[in-house]
């Protein structure tokens, strides 16, 4: 008797799971806000205060970097809006490898100050951090680029 009431405590236990899979709801991503795109690149702005950097090379599409980002980036306010970006991950070629490396933005500090002289991880770290973001006249500029906004 006691492995039956075993077996029919796991049957509702599996049960019970399956259910909360079935009703699970794919609402729970994030929906866009702001795009701005370049020629070949894409930087897109979500609800949740993430963005994603995507790049066409060669005609496949590749992030370059995801993150986080700081004020509203659907007002075209010139400075006065006050947005700011930080890169999470970042993707980048290491010496002698053929493809893209996606990793953390402190895995891509720790190689690059052991690769180019004279800048240190922390340094790297910082650069990437609360990047300050203009947008005005309906472009967006970061890094000394400028995106245009996509309807």
């Amino acid at each position: 008797m006691k492995g039956v009431k075993k077996y029919l405590f796991l049957m509702a236990v599996v049960a019970a799971l399956f259910g909360f899979v079935a009703c699970s709801n794919d609402d729970d991503g994030a929906s866009k806000v702001a795009v701005y795109a370049s020629d070949e690149e894409t930087f897109t702005f979500y609800d949740n205060n993430t963005f994603k950097n995507v790049d066409t090379i060669k005609g496949k599409k590749y992030t370059l970097a995801t993150g986080t980002y700081k004020g509203d980036v659907t007002k075209d306010t010139g400075d006065g809006n006050n947005v700011t970006a930080t890169v999470k991950k970042y993707a980048y070629v290491k010496k002698g490898a053929e493809k893209l490396t996606f990793s953390s933005i402190k895995d891509y500090a720790k190689y690059a100050s052991k690769t180019y002289d004279g800048i240190t991880t922390k340094e790297i770290i910082e650069y990437f951090t609360d990047m300050p973001v203009t947008i005005q006249d309906g472009e967006l500029t970061i890094l000394e680029e400028t995106y245009t906004k996509k309807n």
